[in-house]
């Protein structure tokens, strides 16, 4: 499950915490973060960058915009 940050600050990352308080009242969420997907996704990205350079990532000037539409589309 992803971790969910709800707005007073509380995170859950179990399904029946989430279950459990919606039980009881409605909940506001202020963010859903799927780490292990994220970390995945990153994880793609960074190999295939190590490959393309032989490991001299620090000789690659990087456009953010193309990386960002890297990300959505990784983790899409």
């Amino acid at each position: 499950m992803a971790t969910i940050v709800l707005s007073n600050g509380q995170r859950l990352s179990d399904p029946q915490q989430l279950k459990d308080l919606l039980a009881t009242r409605p909940v506001k969420v202020r963010r859903l973060v799927d780490a292990e997907r994220v970390a995945a996704g990153l994880a793609s990205i960074e190999a295939e960058w190590i490959e393309a350079t032989g490991g001299q990532l620090q000789a690659v000037t990087v456009n953010l915009r193309l990386l960002f539409e890297d990300l959505r589309e990784a983790l899409a």
